[in-house]
């Protein structure tokens, strides 16, 4: 369930962290505890203004390296506008411009994970867009077929809303890595 929300989450446009906490099994148990979210909503939101761009690139096992641009636009107070675009290297469109109006609460839960999964230190990194001071979310997904899912993300400290860098591997194996290129407050 994680990765096919974490994928699902990329293809929407990586809104700020692609991924999320799996839904909790149907039963009369508790449902699980969420470790804190490295954003509120009001920080996402006085971090967004009219076009906001992220540039990442993008790596995924099996296919050339491409590009996904992010641009923010019709901002207001409780939500905005958020247009995905992905193209390869040389700036060449691989697809369609994808726009999808979100509120900044459905931003702040793309970075929900379920607390007994989730460990969070802090940590810096150096991207294509700079050095960041990072809150470090590493997340460890068992499967029932027995693998493992790791993702990592590093959310800068100062620059609320996508995390600069992610990278998610199973079993070890390494099958997506992003790191943010450029960014245009």
């Amino acid at each position: 369930m994680l990765k096919r929300r974490l994928c699902g989450s990329l293809l929407c446009g990586l809104l700020l962290v692609g991924c999320g906490a799996a839904a909790p099994a149907p039963s009369a148990a508790a449902p699980p505890e969420y470790a804190p979210t490295p954003f509120s909503a009001r920080e996402i939101r006085v971090a967004t203004r009219d076009g906001r761009q992220y540039t990442f690139a993008v790596h995924v096992k099996g296919k050339p390296t491409g590009r996904r641009i992010l641009t923010f636009s019709n901002v207001t107070d409780v939500n905005a506008t958020v247009s995905s675009h992905n193209t390869d290297l040389t700036g060449v469109s691989l697809g369609p411009v994808v726009s999808t109006e979100v509120t900044w609460e459905q931003l702040r839960m793309h970075a929900r994970y379920d607390a007994a999964s989730t460990t969070i230190r802090e940590g810096s990194t150096t991207v294509g867009a700079g050095t960041f001071e990072c809150m470090v979310y590493v997340v460890m997904a068992r499967h029932s077929d027995g693998a493992e899912t790791l993702s990592r993300l590093w959310f800068a400290k100062k620059l609320p809303g996508a995390p600069v860098r992610m990278s998610i591997s199973r079993n070890g194996e390494p099958l997506f890595a992003m790191t943010l290129s450029r960014h245009t407050p």
